[in-house]
C-alpha cells in the first residue's frame, strides 16, 4: 500500500494492488477513515461522491432541485452515447426512445 501525504489541508489518497475489503461495507468504510485518521488526515472523499454531490447542489443553486428530464410531454428528444439503455443517466432510454418515435401526437 503507498500512502501520499500532501501539504495543509491534509488529504490523502491510499494506493494498492488488492484490498480484502468490499468497497461499500460498513467494515471498509471504517477501515478507511481508520487509516486516513492514523496518518493525520482531516478530509476524505471518492470520486462518486465528488461528481454527484456537486452535480446536486449546482442544480440547487442554479434551479431549486435536482434537474430531470421531461420525456413524457417533450416533442423532441436528443439522447448521445453508446449504450440505449443506460444514455446519459437515464434508465430504459431505448424503450423511452421508442415510445416517443411512436406517439402519433409527437412531432414528425
Amino acid at each position: 500500500m503507498h500512502v501520499d501525504i500532501r501539504s495543509e489541508p491534509r488529504a490523502t489518497r491510499f494506493t494498492g494492488r488488492r484490498t480484502n475489503l468490499r468497497v461499500g461495507t460498513t467494515s471498509a468504510a471504517s477501515t478507511w477513515r481508520g487509516h486516513v485518521l492514523a496518518v493525520g488526515g482531516k478530509y476524505m472523499a471518492n470520486a462518486l461522491a465528488q461528481d454527484k454531490t456537486g452535480d446536486s447542489w449546482v442544480d440547487r443553486q442554479l434551479y431549486g432541485n435536482h434537474t430531470s428530464g421531461n420525456f413524457e410531454n417533450t416533442e423532441v428528444a436528443i439522447f448521445i452515447g453508446k449504450n440505449l439503455w443506460q444514455s446519459p443517466g437515464v434508465a430504459r432510454a431505448g424503450p423511452v426512445l421508442r415510445e416517443i418515435a411512436r406517439d402519433p401526437d409527437g412531432a414528425p
